[in-house]
């Protein structure tokens, strides 16, 4: 995904969607409900954020 894409994808989610949805656009993984799985993909969009924005 391009710079805008990402930014775009994670302004509408975090003004319209609740944490918990917060999954990949393209293939909506992973699961949030499993706590060592969301936590290793929120350090992910930790640097994805800081990559890309």
């Amino acid at each position: 995904m391009c710079k805008g894409c990402v930014k775009q994808n994670f302004e509408v989610a975090i003004r319209e969607h609740h944490v918990r949805n917060w999954n990949c656009p393209l293939c909506q993984s992973p699961s949030l409900e499993d706590e060592q799985e969301s936590s290793s993909y929120f350090e992910f969009l930790v640097l994805l954020v800081i990559i890309k924005l």
